[in-house]
This record gives structure tokens, sequence and C-alpha cells, in this order.
């Protein structure tokens, strides 16, 4: 047991990690691990099944309505508070009876534990790729990747490298599935264009409203973005300077680009 002030008057440097759980009372917990004598990995996750710790079902849900998509790559973002929905995926893979839709997993984590001033768009790093070709074998690379990663803090992630790596390992998918957090947005947003293949984003924490650079995303592919509750198609169709709504949340595009309008009732 630590006293309260040692780690306040020791400058020594230290190794951490940050995990992060559900509580159904408190919501989202981020605990600092530290490691004072020796650095050590954290155990791997101990969550892929327990569904009691999902603040919702995003990821199952939009699994179950979108039966169509076929040959595709699931990227997802395990990076801090993402772990419940990361999880997700894998009840979704352990629940197909034979499940060879998902060809590829790519696993992010924002750049292992490099520092924020050297990161830089498209070469951040952190980025883990696996065939599927078992359940243990997707798991493994997964936790490595956690494993690996700071835990998550930071407001930009690198979702665009991600599918752009999992793209060049089988450049022959038909469509790609991230699986991104909606309260960060993406370092390598100014990129989008390089992606060709159509992104089905699946956005979880949208529940105040949806991340506009999803949404342009979505458009940029001719892909779609999936809440919770909602599928949003067709986001290449929207005309300049048309409105509309996506679960009583109103969106403009204009000039190329998607904006949220926030008005006061």
């Amino acid at each position: 047991m630590l006293k309260k002030d040692s780690l306040e008057n020791d400058t020594t440097p230290k190794d951490f990690r940050i995990k992060t759980h559900y509580d159904n009372h408190i919501g989202y917990i981020h605990d600092t691990v530290w490691f004072i004598d020796t650095i050590k990995k954290p155990s791997p996750p101990d969550f892929f099944y327990n569904q009691s710790l999902y603040k919702d079902s995003t990821v199952l849900n939009s699994f179950n309505r979108n039966k169509n998509w076929k040959n595709f790559i699931v990227v997802t973002d395990v990076t801090g508070s993402m772990s419940p929905y990361s999880a997700q995926v894998f009840v979704w893979l352990k629940e197909q009876a034979k499940n060879d839709l998902a060809k590829y997993f790519v696993f992010f984590n924002d750049g292992d534990e490099k520092p924020s001033r050297r990161k830089k768009p498209l070469e951040t790093k952190g980025v883990y790729i696996v065939k599927n070709l078992s359940l243990q074998a997707v798991i493994n690379m997964a936790t490595k990747c956690m494993q690996n990663g700071s835990g998550g803090g930071e407001y930009l992630e690198n979702d665009i490298e991600a599918i752009i790596d999992g793209l060049k390992q089988y450049p022959s998918a038909n469509e790609i599935i991230l699986i991104a957090d909606n309260r960060e947005s993406m370092r390598d947003y100014k990129y989008l264009e390089k992606i060709k293949t159509p992104v089905h984003i699946i956005l979880c924490g949208a529940e105040y409203g949806i991340n506009i650079q999803y949404l342009d995303l979505a458009r940029q592919t001719k892909g779609s973005v999936h809440t919770v509750n909602a599928d949003i198609i067709n986001l290449q169709d929207i005309k300049e300077k048309q409105h509309f709504f996506i679960e009583k949340k109103e969106y403009l595009f204009e000039n190329g680009r998607f904006h949220s309008i926030y008005k006061k009732y």
C-alpha cells in the first residue's frame, strides 16, 4: 500500500497503465495503475464476455441490424473507455456459427506509448492486424494492442491510418466496419479522401449527437453511420445547404462538410 505522498515526493520516473471499467452507478472509471519496483504489463482484459459491463449494445445492435455486410475488415479503437464496446466485437464473433464475413481485424491504440508530440498523421502507429483464423487469435491480438497502448486519454485517434493499414493487408475487402469513439476525433481526418472502400462506422457514445467527422468519412466513402438505434445511410445523396435530422439532432451539409446545428428551446 503506497503512502499518500509517496508518488508526489518521489521524482523517479515511474511506469503506469490506465485501466478502464464500467460501473452501473457511476459510469466509466479510469484507474491509473503505477508500477514502482518493476515494469510489467497488466493482465489480459477479463471483460470480453461480461455483458454486465456494457453501457449499451451499440456494436451488437448494429451488427444485428446489418446482416448484408460481406467480405469486410473490422477496424476497432481499443483505447480507454472503448473497452466495453470492443468486447462486444468478440461476443458478436463468438455467436456466429460460421463467421467468415470478417476476413481481418485491425486494432489501434493511437501510437502505443508514443508521446503526443511525436505523433504524426498516418505515422502514429499502434496498429495491430490479424487474419480471422480463430476467435482466440483475434482476442490475442486485441489484448496485445491494449497492453501496448497507454490507455487513452487524448482526444485524437488514428482511425484513418488503421483503415489504410488494414486495406494494405487485405485490399480485396468490399467494406470496412469501423468501431469508433464518437467522443474523440481523428488525428488524420484530412486524409479521409485516401479511403476508397465503403466505411460503415459504428459510433459508440453518440447519445448526445454525432461527431460530424464520421459523417464526413461515411459520405466520402459512400458508407454509413450506425448508433445504438439508428442506421444513417445514403449520406452521399445529401445536397449542399441541406438540413436534416438524426435522432432529433439537426445537421447541415455546407461547403462539402457536415455541421452540427444546436438550438436552444
